[in-house]
């Protein structure tokens, strides 16, 4: 049965299939039923699929789960052991059941409960056919004469009831053939079938076979009938039995049932094979149990429009036509078998030669003549032939080429060839072409000439030569599909481009060009209206051929014939394949991010549920192979794309809507009615959804204002700081200036003077004088800037100490050291930072040095972006001076104001000031003296 989804559907002792042309889904206990011996299924309008079983229990799918109904227990109660034999749901829903092995019928009411059954009880057994508009109900009675022997005595009639179950009407009240089975036709006429026979009730006509028994009956859309039989195939009646003599088709079987889809292909259920299809009854079979004499055929060959000659193996030749076979009987008995190898049907009679291992020409009006080749007494073996342009015959073998005269079947010359001649053609110019075992040779004027040598493509093995009404000759190789080749042109048609297989042994070409190949897996049909541009399409024993092992193809008007190792098979090129029924289309599963979810019309992802995997089947059982996909992503496509996969993936799609369409396409190109499609919207991550970024650019814009704000009061606040800061500084300058220049230093330095005048000695006290007052003037200047060359600040260092050395009666020597590479003319330094401590070393460290010279050592050198700035002294130590300082109670004023002015320096210019203070010892634990490092930040400056 088919169902109006398409999908097809099988009743088996196994369970229920389901089959969509590609895969059966199988259907048993496992899934809902508890009895998977399946008698029956039925589609009830509402597109549900019920089940009969053997059990009686009825059940239908819903979804992809078999459910049984409530009334199972009550059915399973009245049949006992009987069987339901038929099944029908009107307009209400009610289902209506016959029954085997009872006496009645009954129904059951929506929704199916126990309490739902009706039994209406009559004499005999009863057979649901139909419910008519009207509501009267049509079936079959069966009537026990013998009780002791129910199937032998059983008697049938027509029925008409009530849908309260009384009987209204015996149709036929003599009764039909025991066993019979009814079938209501399409001009509303029964016929019924029973073992005997076939029988049409109104003319009262039966078709019978002895020793048959029919067990099946079916009538198709064209009004078609066929019959199944046990152990004997079906007979085919095209005509609905007018013809007398029906199509018999899959003998020895037994055909039980029989459907046609909506695409007009026929499923034949057998109770030994399993199910066969046949994509169109416009296929015929010739073989040994048609009427042949042998099912191997290696030549076949036109005769007119509808009949064609079969040469076969054992030597035999058959004229056949539509249901017909004539054999053309030998003559010359006592050679033996003569395998036929290929025909050639000789231009402007009706003469055809044969190549085979006798060779001989035979005509179709002359049923019992052939004519065999001679060489002196002996007969000749030719494999093929041609004709040239004089008349000539030319035929070759596998020794060599030979020229024959046509009339008196005799050998004029011959020429030993190099290669086994397999095939030959004659072109305008008297050149013969032969298609050898190593490839393409050519026969001119008593030479050959072989083109293997100037193309590979000739070193293959030629089976067949032809040449096409535009010139174009066509060769076909046994290992490199099919070759054309136009004047200097010259095209491969292979696997590559379509062919069913690179094995090719005959070619057919028509009057407009089309060429037919014989392969060794099947047909193929090739049209090329652009050079360089062939459409091949092929045909195979799935499409209906016997056998994918084709010997040889030719055509009669629209009959294709071809030649097999299985017999000869005919079908028409226009209508056998034709297929303008639209393939319903489906999507059968949908994954996502590789799990498998219910299929709806539409889904709301999450942004990562991104990844789809969607796979969608197109019914159509005709040439199924053929089926391609149209399909699109609204929301990414804007086109159209095409695919012969069942399956698509879509990976990392971005977050929107999105609608998946897909038609399907069947061999003919005729597309779906309806498209099959779902609708998705992929969310976006939180982060992109309108209230988040909202969120954002408030918070945002908040912490810009605020930042905003902040930076206003920060610089605000900053600006007061460093104004606090830099009146510090200048404070802090003019305390150092002080500092540096305190009474004491400026008493001591007067002082000096007065006492180098007293000595009487005015060049010291000139110089003394000189150095003070340039010291005093540097001080002043370098005060008011806030940065210094380090060249001008070690002259004022060393103007400095050189006052105080000669202060102190040279009492201590100093020493300048700057490290190469360090330019004291563009670095820049902070004034007064270096010499409270260089004064710091000399008062409280030299000069109470008193058993030794006293040492001021000042180095300038760099360490990892410093400018570092070494003091070292060998007075007497920190530890001493401060008990010294203890004793005097002397506070150092120098180095606390330029602590503090280093501290406000760093907080101004967010720098790295800073003073390290090193003591030094003797082995003893006495102060050897104090180094200080001052490290000032290279880029100060900047």
């Amino acid at each position: 049965m088919q169902d109006s989804k398409g999908y097809m559907w099988f009743c088996t002792d196994a369970g229920v299939s389901r089959y969509d042309g590609y895969v059966f889904r199988n259907y048993s206990n496992r899934d809902g039923l508890t009895d998977n011996t399946v008698f029956g299924s039925y589609e009830d309008n509402k597109g549900r699929i019920w089940f009969r079983t053997m059990s009686g229990k009825l059940f239908y799918l819903r979804g992809d789960s078999i459910c049984g109904i409530g009334a199972n227990p009550r059915i399973t109660e009245i049949l006992r052991n009987g069987i339901v034999s038929s099944l029908y749901v009107d307009a209400a829903d009610t289902i209506w059941c016959g029954m085997i092995i009872g006496k009645g019928f009954f129904k059951i009411a929506p929704p199916y409960r126990s309490s739902d059954f009706t039994f209406f009880e009559l004499k005999q057994c009863a057979y649901i056919i139909e419910i008519d508009k009207k509501g009267f109900i049509w079936g079959a009675l069966h009537h026990h004469l013998d009780n002791k022997d129910l199937y032998p005595g059983q008697e049938s009639f027509l029925m008409k009831c009530s849908k309260s179950g009384e009987l209204l009407t015996k149709l036929s009240d003599d009764g039909m053939p025991p066993g019979s089975t009814f079938l209501k036709r399409r001009s509303g006429k029964y016929m019924t079938v029973c073992l005997k026979g076939i029988l049409s009730i109104e003319a009262r006509e039966i078709f019978n076979i002895p020793g048959t028994h029919f067990i099946s009956l079916f009538e198709d859309k064209s009004s078609g009938i066929w019959t199944g039989t046990g152990k004997n195939g079906m007979y085919y009646f095209p005509d609905g039995m007018k013809m007398r003599k029906p199509l018999h088709y899959l003998k020895n079987v037994s055909v039980s049932s029989i459907a046609q889809d909506s695409e007009g292909g026929f499923w034949f259920a057998t109770l030994e094979n399993g199910v066969y299809y046949m994509a169109s009854p416009g296929f015929l079979y010739y073989d040994k149990e048609n009427g042949l004499s042998e099912n191997k055929v290696f030549a076949i060959v036109g005769t007119d429009s509808t009949h064609v000659a079969a040469g076969m193996a054992n030597g035999d030749i058959c004229i056949l036509s539509k249901d017909t076979i004539r054999f053309l009987k030998e003559n010359q008995k006592h050679l033996g078998e003569n395998p036929i190898y290929r025909f050639y049907k000789y231009p402007g009679n009706k003469e055809v030669i044969a190549g085979a291992h006798y060779s001989f020409s035979f005509s179709f009006q002359q049923k019992h003549f052939r004519e065999y080749f001679y060489k002196a007494k002996d007969f000749n073996s030719f494999k093929c032939f041609t004709s040239d342009r004089t008349g000539y015959l030319w035929g070759g073998n596998y020794l060599f080429l030979a020229k024959l005269d046509p009339v008196k079947k005799v050998v004029i010359e011959s020429y030993v060839s190099e290669s086994r001649i397999l095939s030959l053609y004659a072109d305008s110019e008297n050149t013969i072409w032969a298609g050898c075992v190593n490839g393409l040779w050519s026969f001119r004027n008593g030479k050959f000439k072989y083109h293997g040598a100037d193309n590979p493509l000739f070193k293959n093995r030629i089976d067949d030569i032809k040449v096409s009404a535009d010139g174009t000759r066509w060769f076909a190789t046994k290992g490199s599909g099919l070759i054309a080749q136009k004047e200097k042109k010259l095209l491969t048609i292979d696997e590559h481009a379509g062919l069913s297989s690179n094995i090719c042994r005959s070619l057919y070409i028509e009057p407009d060009g089309t060429v037919w190949v014989g392969t060794n897996n099947g047909i193929n049909r090739i049209t090329m209206k652009t050079w360089g541009s062939p459409v091949v399409e092929v045909f195979s024993s799935d499409d209906g051929l016997l056998s994918n092992e084709i010997n040889e193809v030719v055509k009669t008007g629209n009959l294709v014939w071809a030649a097999t190792n299985l017999g000869v098979v005919e079908f028409n090129a226009r209508t056998a394949f034709s297929n303008q029924t639209p393939p319903p289309v489906y999507i059968t599963s949908l994954e996502i991010n590789s799990v498998k979810r219910t299929i709806s019309d539409s889904f709301r992802l999450k942004y990562f549920e991104n990844y789809l995997k969607i796979n969608f089947t197109g019914i159509s059982y005709k040439r199924s192979s053929k089926m391609k996909y149209q399909y699109m992503l609204e929301g990414i496509d804007s086109a159209w794309s095409y695919t012969s996969s069942n399956n698509l993936q879509y990976t990392t799609l971005p977050p929107g809507a999105y609608t998946f369409i897909v038609y399907a396409l069947n061999n003919d190109g005729i597309r779906s009615t309806k498209p099959a499609s779902f609708y998705f919207v992929i969310a976006k991550p939180f982060w992109k959804t309108w209230w988040f970024v909202s969120l954002v650019l408030v918070l945002f814009f908040g912490s810009v204002i605020g930042g905003v704000s902040y930076r206003i009061e920060f610089l605000k606040r900053r600006a007061i700081e460093k104004s606090e800061i830099s009146r510090k500084i200048a404070d802090l300058k003019l305390m150092a200036l002080k500092a540096q220049m305190n009474p004491h230093f400026i008493f001591n330095c007067i002082a000096s003077i007065q006492h180098f005048i007293w000595k009487n000695n005015p060049e010291e006290a000139d110089r003394f004088l000189s150095k003070f007052s340039k010291l005093i003037r540097n001080v002043l200047m370098n005060s008011t800037h806030e940065y210094i060359t380090l060249e001008v600040e070690m002259q004022t260092l060393g103007l400095y100490i050189e006052l105080e050395r000669l202060r102190f009666s040279s009492k201590f020597e100093y020493n300048f050291i700057i490290d190469e590479g360090i330019d004291s003319l563009s670095l820049l330094v902070p004034p007064l930072i270096i010499q409270p401590y260089v004064e710091n070393a000399i008062w409280h460290g030299l000069m109470h040095l008193q058993d030794k010279q006293g040492e001021l050592l000042i180095r300038i050198g760099t360490a990892n972006g410093f400018l570092k700035c070494v003091i070292d002294d060998n007075g007497i130590g920190r530890k001493k001076s401060m008990e010294i300082k203890g004793e005097r109670k002397h506070r150092s004023v120098g180095l606390s104001i330029t602590k503090e002015r280093l501290e406000n320096l760093n907080a101004l210019y967010q720098s790295k000031l800073s003073v390290q203070l090193i003591d030094k010892y003797d082995d003893f634990g006495n102060g050897t003296g104090t180094t200080v490092e001052i490290y000032i930040p290279l880029n100060i400056n900047t």
